[in-house]
């Protein structure tokens, strides 16, 4: 534009800067281009495309490998061949398929013509109908034979249809067949090359071959500016229904983008990869379709959390797991935390934190996929935080301290006050946190001048002993003695402290206490009860415990626990009087030197009374009522509270206030109080910035987290390990000082409940958090009822599993025991590979050899290797890891004293082993039998004591209690295996927590059924009967037609051993039938108990083992089961066969030679077994029936013999001509109606008797 002279600006000077800004609008534009071009995540895509491509290429080598290549060679020679044959045929197929074209015109023309006449009739007939309805004159009536002609017609033109129909489907089928060669050659080369099409198909869109599309491909994805025409590189998201976050005072929906780098996150091919292209852990659990949380209903952010709509590293807002790695990131990335965005992702170690929104109803249920927010609310169970805490959701809210309301009858005021100050110098293992001598409260700091800053200063330690000493004054002021009744003079004079010592180790007090020797020391006896186990930690240390209570007291709580503390855990172990009075002699003799020993340094404070210093009282009395007032409070000081003791009971009640005693302790008058704690029912959405981090900072104190005022984590685990720490370098009034007390916690137990609580979110899941079925609700309160009854330490739930490398190179794992080593006399320790190699290096140095190999016995069906109770042998270097049962570690303690008795010091003080039977004549230690008789088990065979003397497992327990029964026998049990001495214990259980009990052990069963049926069948399946057999070539699983259900294999008449099918071999047979066909994979995942495929796939698998004649008992029914045998109909039927079932089960098996017939033994103890008197009303037919089959297969080493599995069936003369099952069945019917078996005896008795009577009356006369 020319200048002339006429504008503000220079034109030349504008047109410089129009080309200037030009040039850098044109400049920013292609800077953009190029910028969005070269986006972090779309690299991330490249790359994983090209990782893609490779892994495609690797399958396509490997099926090449495989013989693929030539498979699909041969199935295309087929489809050639068939269309050859097919061609051959000439104008036969044309001519064929235009009289197919030509009939299907014809009917098509005739369907029309038959609806046309159809709707005629049925308009008239309406018409018809309705002129009667409405009684319309004007609409004339249809006379009969008017609509019969319409009918007529209908039925003809319905006819030509019909007959055109048959002849079109006829020609039709005739096409099919001179087709179906090569439809079927089609199909088979479609299935069979099935993977290697979707393989190249893969490789061709992601490399395509030609030219033309490589080159459009290069254009679209490698030029920048073009990428927008049909792109492969995508933004990729979820945006789930129902899952928001607040932002700004609003709930808005989740987006989440994490899946645009994260490419394959929901790929199990690309699991092991480094990020971002890994596949996400445990697809079965999580992101995939089938899974329950499947990605699209649920993004990534409600669990991770982070900013889900960022498209970069930082903008994501990714977390570093620890400070190592944010070095790294810091130097590649320039890696910093996403300032002004509130909701940090979660570090690596706390991701399970995400799980408690969801799961607040079923923590115990995830307890195996999470099992580090699981410990932490354990945790915070067990520590009582929540009795400070409120949690509105928390399920438990007993207090988790003892009882007050009759301190005196239990401690001495010594004790307590010594206690309080200091828990863990008397009981280092203690829950009870110190409250006292906390760094907040140095010992030489002045607390505070006293007298409104006039008098003499106050320091920490005196402060620290004048309140302690005046809570121990509060509570034997507030609880006056209440004495317990004291033992009876006679009872005491029998007491017996040597056979305490046995009573104490098998009892079952050891199942939840131990006397483990404290730490540091080293001289102490070898005994079972010091060795630590999961579950014998559940009640306190018995160590030291004479030196605090008093014979009386602990007499009296022995035989009943819950008369002093109503809601104790402590159960009623059902003692006599004299082995209660044993076991307190036991321990206040303490001829072990276990129960007056103390750790070093503790003594209760016998001078307590003189820390109630007036002068600290005083100061402290002015700071804790301050509210009352200057001057009504020193007037109180000067009357009713110059005495000493008075204050101190006054103050001692506002400390206990101030602490929150009462939260943990039931104290008299402070029932009703509230808990003292921060709320911490959404405190994980606490944002940082309401966290007062005090001086520290920019401090960094030795073992204890780094603090970062970005994040909660190190503020949450730092209080946690050191609850008064924020205090220090602050000054602080003693009102204002923090009270949480120290807890002792190890680091891992602080990073397990610092992860729960950062699960307490407010709630972002309305429409996606987990409603649990009723069974599922059932399930966890049971499962939490088991756990805090410590029922799993007597009994064991699940078996112990051994992991192995098999002949192929593959990791396996399977349910079984490793055998003694070497000349051992009790197995090696599964507790871990350390314990095992710990005992394996003992099994080599007392044989002087080295093991070599270990001998597995399978304890359930393992279909790779065999069934219950049968061996495989594994070379040592091929074992990679044990894993202990669940529950039952009390078996082990009992199993030990009965085989080596326990250790005592002689005079010498060397520890010897020791029974209270003694030794035998041949040295042989003796145990006391419950009938009073001593005798040695140390040579009696392993399994044969744990079956007879240890508690009983609860495998498959739900399948085999009647849940009625079941439920009274836990709120009230009852003697069933009266030769065991620890006996089922009484508990005090809260209300529905022995309905939950019984419930969990029924929905476990149901459940575990799916493993086992699949696990059986494909075991089954690969074996088969004697040839003695009638059919040799008959599979093993199929019985007599008369018979019920086959029960758990194998059984006693199959003595084939080893591996059934394989899992590929059962794929191939499976494959003969498509609709049932499933992959190898599938059916291990199904044996495992993977829940995803077992509600995906396991109806197939039933279906295709019913197809192959197998049934196996069960599954359990849910619901009330009535019992059919004990029916009147049943009986009117089977009532002459409970004399037979009484005669094989009396005469011919010999049951009352190890069963009571009523309260007669036979046999000595160890050949005891339960009452056949409760069998009707305690144990389910279905169960009863698998047992009777085969016992060992049910309770791998029990000492029940088989009786019913022989070829030729034996109790012929009890029962002629019958079989195994039809002898099973009398037996049953006896056993579930002996009571009416009895009467019947007895009507028969009476019968006879009157009848005698009139035999000797007519004989008289």
């Amino acid at each position: 534009m020319a200048d002339r002279g006429d504008t503000h600006y220079s034109v030349p000077s504008l047109n410089l800067w129009f080309l200037v800004s030009s040039v850098l609008f044109l400049g920013t534009m292609v800077w953009a281009v190029i910028d969005d071009w070269n986006a972090e995540w779309k690299q991330y895509q490249r790359d994983f495309r090209s990782m893609e491509l490779a892994k495609a290429q690797s399958a396509r080598v490997a099926l090449e490998a495989e013989g693929a290549i030539g498979r699909r060679d041969e199935l295309s020679r087929a489809v050639y061949d068939a269309s050859i044959a097919l061609a051959a045929q000439g104008s036969a197929l044309q001519d064929a398929e235009r009289r197919t074209y030509e009939l299907k015109e014809d009917r098509f023309k005739l369907e029309e013509d038959f609806k046309k006449v159809k709707s005629m009739l049925n308009w008239q007939v309406y018409g018809s109908e309705k002129s009667v309805l409405e009684g319309d004159k004007d609409i004339p009536l249809l006379e009969a034979t008017e609509l019969a002609a319409y009918r007529e017609d209908v039925a003809a033109k319905g006819l030509l249809f019909e007959v055109a129909t048959i002849a079109w489907e006829a020609e039709r089928q005739k096409v099919a067949d001179m087709r179906s060669a090569i439809a079927q050659a089609e199909k088979d080369l479609a299935s069979g090359t099935k993977a290697l099409t979707q393989v190249e198909e893969r490789i061709e869109s992601l490399a395509p071959g030609d030219v033309a599309t490589q080159v459009a491909n290069f254009i679209r994805d490698d030029l920048p500016g073009l990428e927008f025409i049909g792109p492969n590189l995508k933004v990729q998201k979820f945006i789930p229904s129902g899952v928001t976050f607040e932002l700004n005072f609003t709930k808005k929906a989740r987006i989440d983008m994490c899946s645009t780098c994260h490419m394959g996150i929901e790929n199990g091919a690309f699991a092991g990869d480094a990020q971002p292209y890994a596949a996400h852990p445990r697809l079965d659990l999580f992101l995939s379709s089938k899974s329950p949380h499947p990605a699209k209903e649920f993004g990534c952010t409600v669990c991770h959390r982070g900013a889900g709509e960022g498209l970069s590293f930082q903008h994501s807002d990714h977390r570093p797991s620890d400070e190592e790695e944010a070095r790294i990131w810091d130097a590649s990335r320039h890696w910093h935390k996403q300032h002004h965005w509130d909701y940090p992702m979660l570090r690596e170690q706390d991701v399970e934190a995400g799980c408690v929104q969801c799961h607040k109803s079923s923590m115990e249920l995830i307890a195996d996929s999470a099992p580090r927010v699981t410990d932490g609310y354990r945790l915070f169970e067990e520590k009582g935080c929540y009795a400070c805490h409120k949690v509105d959701w928390f399920p438990t809210d007993r207090r988790p301290g003892p009882a007050l309301t009759n301190l005196a009858a239990k401690l001495t005021p010594e004790f307590t006050n010594a206690w309080i100050a200091n828990p863990r110098g008397f009981r280092p293992t203690t829950d009870m946190p110190h409250f006292f001598n906390l760094e907040n409260w140095p010992e030489d700091e002045v607390v505070v001048t006293s007298e409104y800053g006039a008098g003499p200063e106050i320091r920490g330690g005196e402060w620290n002993r004048a309140a302690v000493a005046s809570i121990t004054t509060f509570l034997y002021d507030r609880h006056p003695l209440d004495a317990v009744e004291p033992i009876p003079a006679d009872v005491r004079a029998a007491a017996d402290a040597e056979r305490g010592r046995e009573v104490m180790n098998l009892s079952g007090c050891f199942a939840c206490h131990n006397t483990a020797p404290f730490m540091g020391e080293t001289d102490v006896l070898p005994a079972v009860s010091n060795n630590l186990t999961e579950r014998n930690q559940m009640g306190p240390n018995l160590r030291g415990v004479a030196t605090k209570l008093n014979a009386d007291w602990l007499y009296r709580w022995i035989l009943d626990p819950n008369s002093y503390w109503p809601h104790t855990r402590m159960p009623d172990l059902r003692l006599s009087e004299t082995d209660a009075m044993d076991i307190t002699a036991y321990v206040f003799e303490d001829p072990d030197g276990i129960f007056t020993d103390t750790p070093h340094g503790w003594e209760a404070d016998s001078e307590y009374l003189s820390n109630l210093d007036p002068k600290v009282l005083r100061e402290q009395a002015r700071w804790y009522f301050q509210k009352d007032g200057r001057t009504i409070l020193e007037s109180r000081l000067d009357a009713e509270w110059s005495d000493t003791t008075v204050l101190a009971s006054k103050l001692g009640e506002r400390l206990v206030m101030t602490y929150g005693c009462f939260s943990c302790h039931e104290i008299s008058g402070m029932e009703t109080m509230m808990p003292i704690g921060t709320e911490l029912t959404s405190w994980g959405s606490k944002t940082v910035d309401k966290l007062d981090f005090g001086q520290h900072y920019l401090k960094e104190v030795a073992d204890l987290p780094k603090l970062d005022h970005h994040y909660r984590e190190g503020w949450l685990e730092r209080k946690l390990l050191r609850p008064r720490v924020f205090d220090i370098d602050k000054v602080k009034v003693p009102k204002d000082r923090a009270r949480m007390p120290w807890f002792g916690f190890s680091k891992d137990e602080a990073q397990a409940v610092a992860t729960f609580v950062l699960g307490l979110v407010n709630d972002e899941v309305p429409g996606k958090k987990m409603e649990p079925t009723a069974e599922q609700v059932v399930s966890d309160s049971g499962m939490r009822a088991v756990r805090q009854n410590n029922c799993m330490s007597c009994h064991l739930v699940d078996n112990s599993l051994v992991t192995f490398r098999n002949e192929s190179g593959g990791i396996q794992t399977v349910r079984g025991m490793i055998q003694p080593l070497l000349d051992e006399a009790v197995p090696p320790s599964m507790n871990s590979m350390d314990a095992f190699a710990a005992d394996r290096e003992v099994a080599e140095f007392n044989a002087d050899e080295e093991v070599e190999e270990v001998i597995i016995k399978l304890l359930e069906a393992e279909p790779d290797y065999g069934g219950p109770g049968e061996l495989h042998f594994l070379e040592l270097d091929d074992l990679v890891d044990v894993t202990p049962s669940r529950g039952g570690s009390f078996v082990d303690q009992v199993l030990e004293y009965y085989m080596f008795g326990t250790s005592v010091a002689n005079e010498s003080g060397e520890p010897v082993a020791w029974t209270h039977g003694g030794a035998d004549d041949q040295g042989v230690l003796q145990i006391e039998d419950v009938d009073g008789q001593v005798r040695p088990y140390s040579a009696t065979e392993l399994d044969k004591l744990r079956w007879t003397f240890a508690p009983p497992v609860l495998l498959n327990e739900g399948h085999k209690l009647q849940p009625d029964w079941f439920y009274n026998f836990l709120a009230s049990p009852s003697e069933i295996r009266k030769q065991i001495r620890v006996k089922m214990p009484t508990f005090t259980f809260d209300p529905g927590e022995a309905e939950s009990i019984a419930g969990y052990f029924g929905n476990k069963a149901r459940w575990e059924w799916h493993s086992r049926y699949a696990r059986t069948l494909r075991l089954a399946v690969g074996r088969q009967r004697l040839s003695g057999l009638n059919d040799p070539d008959s599979h093993s699983w199929n019985m007599p037609a008369d018979s019920l259900a086959w029960p758990i294999f194998p059984l006693a008449n199959i003595t084939e051993s080893g591996p059934g099918l394989s899992a590929e071999e059962m794929e191939a047979r499976m494959s003969a039938q498509p609709k049932l066909k499933l992959d190898a994979a599938t059916i291990r995942s199904i044996e495992a108990g993977y829940k995803t495929d077992v509600l995906a796939s396991f109806d197939k698998l039933k279906a295709w083992g019913d197809s192959q004649g197998f049934t196996l008992v069960g599954p359990l029914k849910r619901g009330t089961e009535t019992l059919e045998r004990q029916t009147a109909s049943y009986l009117d039927a089977r009532h002459s066969f409970l004399a037979v079932g009484e005669s094989v089960g009396a005469e011919g098996v010999n049951c009352y030679q190890c069963h009571p017939n009523g309260t007669t033994y036979v046999e000595t103890p160890i050949s005891w077994a339960p009452s056949l008197d409760v069998v009707g009303a305690r144990l389910r037919p279905d169960w009863v029936r698998e047992w009777l089959w085969n016992p060992p297969a049910t309770y791998v080493g029990t000492a029940m013999a088989v009786n019913f599995g022989s070829d030729e069936p034996q109790y012929q003369a009890q029962y002629p001509s019958s079989t195994n099952a039809e002898q099973i069945d009398a037996v049953m019917d006896w056993l579930y109606n002996k009571d009416q078996r009895e009467v019947d005896i007895q009507s028969a008795t009476i019968a006879e008797q009157a009848s005698r009577i009139e035999e000797l009356e007519a004989q008289q006369k």
